[in-house]
């Protein structure tokens, strides 16, 4: 009898042992990545289809290699900076990830950049744009184009192509309204043209009347429009039913089908600054993407999904230029040149922003839209 309990505590511990040491290895082989993004708040349907994107690369990537694999760990910011701040510490110190995607704001993404950069953790964007991204560390990325630039791509597009020498600025009061209004005010003010309004409004605010008042009153026919998609599409439906004829000029978020779903015929067209994005430029990775995207959501994707998917990929293929030593990834980042995207080319400077080009698009009342101009970045 006692010799069967020895063998069977022997057995126990055998399979014990080896159980460790499968775990071990199994945990040597998954490379885990924290993903913050907006799930829910006002940007949570441009955070979800991020996740889409995201999901969608990792998950080809986990079906092609059976020696590596990604687990993601997903944490809802709600657009929140403190809320982004908790998660972000919860994914460092419980979680133990060195590799973080996340936040698509730049409110929350810069809450989030200094620890991030204290505890030598890489952190990439696939939408923060705000100009001190630049100076927020040297583990600290992102893959959409900085406010500086767009913010002057708009102020020229106005000045020489549309002769828009008057403008009225509405901008949402947070970090990314104030870092994009300000690099545009700069460039348009710089090049003699004409603020007749400077007007921001809380960034969950859907009330625009007070503002659409000074607009008629300062017979201004050309408006700058930086806000969420919710707030786009109650501002084109309030001018509107106001009777207030101008012209609207916007950003990134006029892209997002969340604002088609609630503005599709309440306007005539819109035209906006985006991250080069072309569904139909019959590019075969495009094709691929859209074709994968569709099996496996029912939805076209769109601009972000697709950012979603590039950030992704970013990381996957400097982690395999690595050979998946997380501790090289940061130097490994800053060493890719015109790796092919879906949403352009991407480039890293040496601050982790983005060389890529831009596009203006118009999306007209009826969803359609078409590019106007593409504009080239160069270092």
């Amino acid at each position: 009898m006692i010799k069967k309990t020895i063998i069977l505590v022997l057995l126990l511990v055998s399979l014990f042992v080896v159980f460790l040491c499968l775990r071990k290895q199994a945990d040597e082989n998954t490379i885990k990545i924290g993903v913050i993004m907006p799930q829910t708040g006002f940007l949570a349907s441009p955070g979800q289809s991020v996740i889409s994107g995201i999901n969608l690369c990792i998950d080809e990537f986990n079906s092609k290699n059976s020696d590596k694999k990604i687990e993601l760990i997903f944490e809802d910011s709600k657009s929140d900076p403190k809320i982004g701040v908790s998660a972000i510490n919860k994914l460092i110190n419980v979680d133990h990830v060195k590799i973080v995607i996340g936040d698509l704001g730049s409110p929350i993404f810069l809450a989030m950049a200094s620890i991030a950069e204290k505890n030598k953790v890489v952190m990439i964007s696939p939408g923060a744009s705000n100009p001190s991204v630049s100076e927020a560390g040297d583990y600290i990325f992102r893959i959409y184009t900085s406010d500086e630039f767009d913010g002057k791509v708009m102020a020229g597009y106005l000045l020489d192509k549309k002769s828009a020498n008057q403008v009225a600025l509405l901008h949402f009061n947070n970090d990314y309204g104030a870092g994009l209004s300000k690099a545009f005010i700069k460039e348009y003010t710089g090049r003699n043209g004409t603020l007749a309004l400077n007007y921001s409004f809380d960034e969950n605010s859907l009330d625009f009347k007070e503002a659409i008042m000074k607009l008629k009153k300062s017979n201004v026919k050309d408006v700058y429009f930086i806000g969420s998609p919710k707030q786009d599409a109650a501002f084109l439906r309030q001018i509107k039913e106001a009777n207030c004829n101008v012209n609207v000029y916007g950003v990134l978020s006029f892209e997002d089908s969340e604002f088609l779903n609630i503005a599709k015929g309440s306007f005539e067209s819109v035209e906006y600054t985006t991250p080069y994005f072309d569904l139909q430029n019959g590019d075969t990775k495009m094709n691929d993407f859209k074709t994968k995207y569709y099996n496996k959501f029912k939805l076209e994707p769109d601009l972000n999904s697709a950012l979603g998917y590039d950030v992704a990929s970013v990381l996957l293929y400097a982690l395999s230029k690595c050979d998946y030593k997380i501790d090289e990834l940061k130097d490994q980042i800053y060493k890719i040149k015109d790796f092919p995207s879906l949403t352009g080319n991407t480039t890293f400077d040496s601050k982790g922003d983005v060389l890529k080009d831009v596009m203006i698009k118009e999306i007209k009342g009826d969803g359609s839209q078409n590019i106007v101009e593409i504009i080239h970045v160069t270092e």
